[in-house]
């Protein structure tokens, strides 16, 4: 049996965890989503991503993914046709969405249709239940780390709820993570989710969603004096009327609202720092699908108003500093798409995006091409090839290596054109085995134009003169790879192996001479394995390993003294690479019972189960000898995150 939901399949087979669909997309199997390992105890849809060819493993404490060589700031992800621009709690550790109230999820990275815009490399639709519950039930996960529950609240017969909640229990694992003398550290998260389901007796439905998730951090460091708060919190709200005019008709109307804030407040030695930043988005949308003999026609336009406040530093010890001003701005865009099948070995998906986007300044207006070109060879192997213009107006600019609230948005400007991809991939997939072993292998070249690089220091963000636009510079750059994935399923045991062969690099004219260098997310050589065992009905034994290239970085060459101040002068830019990047997980279940409407079993989880060290960055630390007057002795410090993390957890439905 094969269910389409919103692009996402579930099938009654026990595939692979992602499968490339037939326009090189990914697939979820969500009914072997609980058959998965769990990742600190819970199970979490969005974590699978990572686990998919072409997207690039992120290093400990980096929430972003990076797919075919772009910026984490190039994805973009949708619930319920709304932005959400925090997508992770704890570093990456977790997704903000509670997998029970997800109804679908769809990652684009081949041929993204003409409908979706916004971003470069990627788009992550995720949608909710879209139909009313039959009957009242609940689902959930309590852990050691984290509980959550969702439940399905039957109205009538035509009217239903969903809610999910989730709060944390991570102050333990943040200090273990940490891990310091003198430092102490406070985190939670949480997330709640409200879905009402309404489907109206004519052919029609509503669909209204209320997502809001938060980080909080308190640090204290006393050797310093030092104390602060980190946080961050996303809202979103959304309303989708689903109407179907015809047989052959359908329409959906979309408004929603985006609330994104984050704040950093430091005190150090009685001091105090402020770097605010937020993002409010008000948009709606209209898609209009018409379904004729040989071809489906996709038509619609869309409108988002955003209020952009940069990231602005405000200091005790330079109290005049300016504060940014708000951006505001309007994005505008108008499509249209068909799937052809003329012959019965050549589909035709192509479609053409118009956008406009206004600022207090200035207008840009952009043509973004877009088609895929399939040919079938028999029912299990096809042929495709992409091409992809994509045009992003909101400007990401990453501070941090880590998912913290340092980073922020700003506005494409004259002086910050908007980013443009020029994306090209061919594919090929097959089956054989009835139907238990796929594989299937794609090239993809991309240009890119007016990409971004951050290059300023703590110390000149609390200068008075500091000016961003001195240190934010716009670049070129290209990226090409070979992905490839092979999977082999059987009713007890079941293994996926994707490997991604990628160069991503970057050229700006005020870095390294103008001269190409690796960018953030070049990873030469990324190697993901997955595998889960039924040795009975009882059990369900699974691991995941992840291997990839080190991410590049700049490092001293040489350190010296003047006037008693230590002076470092560094190599090329990204010409240095981090130790490779690699851990095992396992995951152990034991079903009490198990069966289609019920579930309820003990997981054991075990992270990085050899105790790998995988540095998130590398210092290093001068230290004077006591016996030798004015001799140093230089040591490189290697800086970590994630080492071991068990965590065992009770995961039910009922």
């Amino acid at each position: 049996m094969q269910v389409a939901v919103e692009r996402v399949t579930i099938s009654g087979k026990a595939h692979a965890v992602t499968l490339p669909d037939n326009n090189g997309n990914i697939t979820l199997n969500a009914s072997q989503l609980f058959e998965l390992p769990h990742f600190a105890g819970a199970v979490d849809a969005m974590k699978i991503l990572q686990f998919t060819p072409g997207v690039i493993a992120s290093a400990d404490g980096d929430s972003a993914i990076y797919v075919r060589g772009g910026d984490s700031g190039q994805n973009i992800t949708l619930l319920n046709n709304a932005p959400v621009y925090t997508p992770s709690h704890l570093f990456g550790f977790f997704s903000v969405f509670n997998t029970p109230h997800l109804g679908g999820l769809t990652f684009l990275k081949s041929n993204i249709p003409a409908k979706y815009g916004y971003a470069l490399s990627s788009v992550t639709d995720t949608r909710t239940h879209a139909t009313a519950p039959s009957k009242l039930s609940f689902e959930g996960n309590i852990g050691l780390i984290e509980t959550d529950i969702a439940t399905a609240i039957p109205i009538c017969d035509n009217s239903g709820l969903f809610l999910s909640a989730r709060h944390s229990y991570t102050t333990w694992i943040a200090s273990a993570i940490i891990n310091q003398p003198n430092f102490g550290i406070d985190y939670e998260f949480g997330d709640f989710g409200l879905t009402f389901v309404h489907k109206f007796k004519r052919a029609g439905e509503l669909i209204v969603n209320s997502h809001f998730n938060r980080d909080n951090a308190n640090l204290n460091v006393a050797i310093y004096d030092s104390n602060g708060k980190v946080g961050w919190w996303d809202s979103t709200t959304s309303a989708i009327l689903k109407s179907n005019i015809t047989s052959s008709i359908k329409n959906e109307s979309t408004v929603y609202a985006t609330i994104y804030k984050n704040r950093v407040n430091l005190n150090i030695t009685q001091h105090n720092i402020e770097a605010p930043s937020a993002i409010n988005d008000f948009g709606a949308s209209n898609n209009t699908t018409f379904t004729l003999d040989k071809a489906t026609i996709d038509a619609g336009i869309n409108y988002t108003c955003r209020l952009i406040d940069p990231q602005w530093f405000k200091s005790s010890l330079t109290p005049y500093i300016h504060k940014a001003s708000r951006q505001n701005t309007h994005e505008t865009a108008v499509y249209i798409s068909s799937k052809y099948q003329p012959l019965r070995h050549l589909e035709i998906d192509a479609g053409v995006r118009l956008s406009l986007y206004k600022t207090d300044n200035d207008i840009f207006v952009n043509f973004e091409p877009r088609i895929m070109i399939a040919a079938p060879i028999n029912d299990h192997a096809r042929i495709w090839a992409c091409y992809n213009k994509s045009v992003q107006y909101l400007q990401f600019v990453p501070i941090s290596n880590i998912g913290f609230a340092t980073d922020y948005y700003l506005s494409s400007s004259h002086k910050n054109p908007p980013q443009i991809a020029h994306s090209l991939s061919l594919g090929y997939s097959d089956s054989a085995l009835n139907n238990t072993l796929h594989w299937s292998c794609e090239l993809f070249y991309r240009q890119l134009f007016n990409v971004l690089e951050y290059d300023a220091r703590l110390t000149i963000m609390l200068s008075p003169n500091y000016d961003l636009s001195k240190y934010l510079y716009s670049g070129n750059g290209e990226a090409y790879g070979l992905e490839s994935m092979i999977s082999y399923t059987t009713p007890k045991f079941n293994i996926q192996a994707n490997y991604t062969l990628s160069r991503s690099l970057r050229s700006f004219v005020q870095i390294n001479n103008g001269k190409a260098f690796a960018s953030k997310s070049d990873r030469r050589h990324n190697l993901s394995l997955i595998a889960t065992y039924k040795p009975s009905k009882r059990w369900t034994l699974s691991s995941t390993f992840t291997y990839a290239s080190g991410a590049a970085y700049t490092a001293p060459t040489s350190i010296y003294s003047v006037g008693g101040a230590f002076i470092k002068e560094f190599g090329s830019y990204n010409g240095n690479r981090l130790p490779d990047f690699h851990h095992l997980d396992i995951s152990a279940t034991y079903w009490l019972k198990s069966d289609k409407f019920q579930r309820s079993g003990i997981n054991i989880s075990l992270y990085n189960v050899y105790f790998h060290k995988n540095p998130i960055i590398i210092s290093w630390a001068i230290y004077e000898d006591y016996d030798i007057d004015k001799l140093y002795h230089i040591s490189q410090r290697h800086h970590t995150l994630y080492t071991f993390i068990p965590s065992i957890s009770w995961t039910f439905k009922f």
